[in-house]
């Protein structure tokens, strides 16, 4: 699931769902599927949570030697995590430049 680039107008709709699926949900009973499904929620909840502060991306351990790296995925942004040849490990963030 991709989240398209998210507007203020997609923000209030999808708070308004949320709002509307709290109200009805039954204390003790699974959650409805749209909290699970609907992209509105989905581009909510990487606003509201995903997007907010630091993220837990890897170990040390994964990037040992200059020149090993792991990719770190949260939605459609991809950051590549690598240790440099100066030992130190560096985070970088692919950005695609439309032509």
């Amino acid at each position: 699931m991709t989240a398209t680039p998210t507007t203020p107008s997609q923000l209030a709709e999808a708070q308004a769902l949320l709002d509307r699926l709290i109200a009805e949900h039954s204390p003790g009973h699974a959650l409805q599927r749209e909290f699970h499904t609907d992209p509105e929620i989905y581009r909510l909840e990487l606003e509201r949570i995903w997007r907010r502060g630091w993220l837990f991306a890897g170990h040390t351990c994964q990037v040992k030697r200059p020149g090993d790296y792991f990719v770190f995925d949260v939605d459609t942004d991809s950051l590549i995590v690598i240790r440099g040849d100066d030992g130190r490990i560096h985070t970088l963030h692919s950005v695609a430049i439309a032509a």
